[in-house]
């Protein structure tokens, strides 16, 4: 098969349907085929289009393997997009919608002279094209042809263009959406066939804890086509409001958050006498009903079993209308941001407006000189003060987002107050539509505003009706939107449901609440001392627990602790908390999981590391919306890979298949590999996914480094923050109860340290370079020397090497001791003796070192010290001997040395008679040995003890 059999199928009159299955059977025999077509280097999918082949087109782009083809531009550059905008007609307007919606990133796609479809679109006045291609959420309206021009350059002279390109996808608002590649989806099962198989995740989770743990997480799938908000604003507006304003001073109100604290006393105390009673049934009741009217006192509760009892009762029961009334109100806020821009468009929002130069700032304000630029910018929407304005929504909501981080939403009002009389009609209405952005972005980051919002806010709308400044009848539209908005989300501080809520929810896990629970560590040492069936309750609440813990800290974090990178400077605790706390927690836990299997009997390591894999698959289900947590995987999986635990290959290679899968696919989902493409996959493909924290200070770090301009860099830290935006709104409002006392457990483990985990670690899989080698040792003494200093001041013990063979650490005494004794029988013997106090002090320590270190979690048999202290006792007794008689011969030469020579022959039978004195004490030093069978037996038994 070649490419002409292609090209035939291509321009025949045959089914569609049986030449796409006939080039699909060709390119699996020959991908290349798909990639160059003919002479002018166009793909297949150029020559499907151009002989009308559309289904064949739609059949491919959905199969992953050909989509690469389908990017690829002729002898021109141009791609298949640029193909069908250039030579199509309205009537191809479906297959541009396929392909940006299988390949949104062929948009920005560029050809020879630079173009993308977009800019063909204007140049060929293809308005239907242009109309159709804005609305893709990746497109990018800043790119520059070879002659520098942008698509706005293009259409400086063609005004129905230039309304067009003030299009804003509004999806690129909406913090509810996470944009979805298609097809990933089915690349996440392909990848990670455990983790996305429910038949797996269900054996994770038991179900007697499976609704305790993960109930409080509910997610609102509704689409954008569904929501309604007209219910919302008649509630805004109705003159029958009945939330009552909680912040007034009215007595009746302060006297009922006196009387729901009594309600609480009276259930408590009645809980701890008489929890049966009826009467203690209808306070609870009571109690639950009152908390949906009236707020309770912000005092802290009394830490009590019976409080805490009660708080999880009450989460518990308002957690369902909790959740209805926060979906409904950001469904709320996402209609009247998009009925404001809407306005803003239809309001004429020019284009083309002459770029702004500075500001003149007054004196008293000189202080604030770098905000106010920053704001004056941002609301003209120029990079710098001599370039071009550009109103796109997209990128001034990133913008003004990324600003957030170095300056307060409170200070960005106040700028846009002292600049408001020197906008022009652009800036006003950009002003506006920032500061309704970023009220909503605001409530989201900090849930309670900042006490003086509602009167900034009332300056600004002040400002909109102004008779001189302010913006006339658009104003007043602006202003009722602005007031809506403001409602809306003071509501979420405000209204007795959702304040409660969040007060009793913060109060749970206050320290003093947090310590009467189960300890965390004798639950996990509970579930290593079980098998994998026996476990599945214990696996299903630390994965809960571990997830907790990455909403308790996302929901806790703010903006502000991104600015700068706060978190990398000494006082990182003062500006950056929860990073830091966040950091903190993973890189303990971390430790602690490593240290937890590496302390286990060497009968229960694989135990251990399968323990590990099945929270592993626990904490991160691809099969559904169950917030899989890539913080804690990245937790794990840092465990895995830490050197003291992955260096133990034979026990990784011993554990079930589904558990080494578990590991490998969890090493991929959060590989770094592709900038953590499999990470992102996740979190756009699973809009619950809690993703890794750690990726929010990278990207942060990137920005920061990568832009010099100040909005540039906002811009980009824009794209990092509205992901974290994305995670707050969705557990802002979700329960956290921790079962365990993880969070104390947190902060009070104390960290040994990683030599100590490697000691561990070398205990049960003893390096290849730890050896002691007898061969090779140049001197016995110094060999001791380097033993003590480089393993048994560590308490661990090396392999020892003798008459070239290598013995295991569990031998070393023996060994030593065998080597010993063999080297007194040596011409040199008298050296050695010198190293027997050393040599008995280093064998005692070995033994304890066995004993208390390898023993007790069976690495090796437990040593008798009392056999040792037999062979070297005999040892010393020799050794005794030795060096009695090594001191008798220097005695007897020193006397002779004293005497007086007389003539040459007495002095030469003095030197006969001191060879014949030592031929004297030799035989006597023979005599003092043990028999040479004795000593053989001895060698013997010290070498196989």
């Amino acid at each position: 098969m070649t490419i002409e059999t292609i090209r035939a199928l291509i321009t025949s009159d045959q089914d569609e349907q049986k030449i796409e299955k006939k080039i699909v059977k060709i390119l699996k025999a020959n991908p290349s085929l798909a990639s160059r077509a003919d002479f002018f280097d166009r793909s297949i999918f150029h020559l499907l289009f151009l002989h009308k082949k559309y289904n064949v087109i739609d059949a491919l782009l959905k199969a992953r393997h050909w989509q690469d083809s389908a990017l690829l531009g002729d002898h021109h550059g141009n791609t298949l997009l640029h193909y069908i905008v250039n030579r199509g007609t309205e009537e191809e307007l479906h297959l541009i919608n396929i392909i940006l919606e299988q390949l949104p990133e062929i948009i920005n796609r560029v050809n020879e002279s630079g173009n993308t479809a977009l800019h063909e679109a204007i140049i060929g006045q293809k308005l239907w094209a242009a109309k159709c291609l804005v609305r893709c959420a990746h497109i990018d309206r800043m790119i520059k042809n070879k002659n520098e021009q942008t698509v706005m350059d293009l259409a400086e002279d063609k005004s129905e263009f230039k309304q067009i390109l003030l299009y804003i996808n509004l999806s690129s608002l909406d913090l509810r959406s996470r944009f979805t590649r298609p097809g990933s989806k089915d690349n996440l099962r392909e990848n990670f066939p455990v983790l996305t198989s429910r038949s797996h995740s269900d054996s994770s989770s038991s179900p007697k804890t499976s609704e305790l743990l993960h109930s409080p997480l509910k997610f609102s799938e509704s689409s954008l086509s569904e929501l309604d908000s007209s219910d919302e604003s008649e509630k805004i507006e109705s003159p029958k409001e009945k939330q009552k304003e909680i912040m007034s001073d009215d007595e009746a109100e302060r006297s009922n958050r006196f009387r729901l604290r009594g309600i609480l006393k009276k259930l408590a105390d009645k809980l701890k006498d008489d929890r049966k009673s009826p009467y203690c049934h209808e306070l609870k009741e009571l109690f639950v009903d009152e908390c949906h009217r009236i707020c309770l006192l912000d005092e802290a509760l009394e830490c009590t079993p019976e409080i805490a009892e009660i708080i999880e009762m009450t989460l518990n029961h308002l957690d369902r209308s909790v959740q209805e009334r926060y979906t409904k109100i950001q469904n709320s806020n996402y209609n009247i941001l998009s009925m404001f821009v809407f306005m803003l468009i239809n309001n004429n929002l020019t284009v083309d407006a002459e770029p702004r130069s500075k500001p003149i700032i007054h004196e008293d304000y000189k202080y604030q000189a770098k905000a106010l630029k920053t704001v004056w910018l941002l609301t003209a929407c120029q990079s710098s003060f001599d370039a071009k304005r550009e109103f796109d929504f997209a990128i001034i909501a990133q913008r003004a987002l990324g600003v957030l981080p170095s300056y307060s939403y409170l200070e960005i009002l106040v700028c846009i107050r002292r600049l408001y009389p020197d906008f022009d009609r652009a800036q006003k209405l950009v002003a506006n539509f920032i500061v309704l952005q970023l009220l909503i972005y605001h409530v989201n980051d900090k849930v309670n505003p900042f006490p003086t919002l509602k009167m900034q806010l009332r300056f600004i709308c002040q400002l909109n009706v102004d008779e001189h400044h302010g913006l006339g009848k658009l104003g007043e539209q602006i202003n009722a939107y602005l007031n809506k908005a403001t409602q809306l989300n003071m509501a979420l501080s405000r209204e007795p449901l959702l304040r409660n809520f969040h007060f009793l929810n913060r109060q749970i896990n206050q320290p003093t609440f947090v310590r009467m629970n189960q300890s965390f560590d004798e639950l996990v040492n509970n579930a290593l001392s079980k098998t994998k069936k026996k476990r599945v309750h214990e696996v299903s609440l630390i994965a809960s627990e571990l997830r907790m813990l990455t909403i308790y800290l996302y929901q806790r974090v703010s903006i502000a602790e991104f600015a700068d990178s706060n978190w990398l400077k000494t006082n990182k605790q003062t500006l950056s908390p929860h990073i830091s706390l966040f950091t903190e927690a993973l890189n303990k836990l971390s430790t602690y999981f490593t240290e937890k299997i590496l302390t286990q009997p060497e009968d229960n390591i694989q135990n251990a590391l399968q323990f590990l894999s099945e929270i592993a698959e626990a904490i991160c289900p691809l099969d559904g919306e169950n917030y899989p947590d890539l913080n804690s995987s990245m937790l794990l999986s840092s465990v895995f890979n830490k050197t003291p635990i992955s260096r133990l290959k034979p026990i990784f290679e011993a554990l079930d298949p589904i558990g080494q899968k578990v590991i490998k696919e969890l090493d991929t989902v959060t590989s770094q590999e592709k900038h953590a493409l499999f990470m992102r996959e996740v979190y756009h493909n699973r809009k619950t996914a809690l993703p890794f924290c750690g990726e929010f200070l990278t990207n942060m770090t990137f920005a920061h480094d990568g832009n010099a301009k100040t909005l540039f860099r906002a811009e980009s830290f824009g794209c990092v923050l509205k992901k974290l935006m994305e995670v707050k709104l969705l557990i802002n409002f979700t329960k956290v109860h921790f079962h365990t006392d993880l969070s104390i457990f947190i902060t009070e483990y104390q960290d040994p340290g990683e030599e100590y985990l490697d000691c561990l670690s070398y205990r049960h899989q003893p390096s290849k370079a730890h050896v002691i080698n007898l061969d090779t040792a140049a001197s016995f003494d110094s060999l001791l020397d380097e033993l003590k200093i480089n393993y048994l001041s560590k308490n661990i013990l090396p392999s020892v090497m003798l008459n070239g063979e290598l013995h295991p650490p569990q031998q070393l005494a023996a060994k030593l001791i065998f080597f010993y004794t063999k080297q007194l029988n040596s011409p040199r013997s008298e050296l050695l003796t010198q190293s027997f106090d050393k040599l008995q002090e280093t064998i005692h320590e070995i033994i304890k070192i066995n004993n208390e270190y390898y023993y007790p979690k069976k690495l090796a048999d437990k040593l008798k010290a009392s056999l040792f202290s037999s062979q070297l006792t005999k040892m010393e007794k020799r050794v005794k001997n030795d060096e009695e008689q090594e001191e008798e011969k220097i005695l007897e030469s020193k006397q002779e040395n004293e005497k007086k020579p007389a003539r040459k022959g007495t002095l030469r039978r003095r030197s006969l008679h001191f060879l014949e004195s030592l031929n004297i004490i030799q035989p006597a030093r023979k005599t003092s040995e043990p028999p040479s069978g004795d000593n053989e037996e001895q060698n013997i038994r010290v070498s196989n003890i």
